[in-house]
């Protein structure tokens, strides 16, 4: 599309929001700074094993959820 209408080999054409901003990895990285590690730590004190199995279940269960929702901004 960038002369004449037609692909060159390797591109593809896309879809995107207004405002959308399309860039490579490293491009962005720059831009916006890169990535940061966090590092969640959870503190857990049940009365006998099969609770912490069950809290443990349900920490995961909601530490992942919260890293999805988080994931699609970094």
């Amino acid at each position: 599309m960038h002369s004449g209408g037609f692909l060159k080999p390797g591109e593809r054409p896309i879809i995107a929001m207004d405002g959308e901003e399309i860039g490579w990895p490293d491009q962005l990285a720059r831009k916006y700074g890169s990535g940061q590690t966090i590092v969640n730590q959870f503190h857990i004190e049940t009365p006998n094993p099969k609770a912490f199995a069950e809290s443990r279940a349900t920490v995961a269960r909601a530490g992942a959820r919260f890293a999805g929702r988080f994931a699609r901004y970094s």
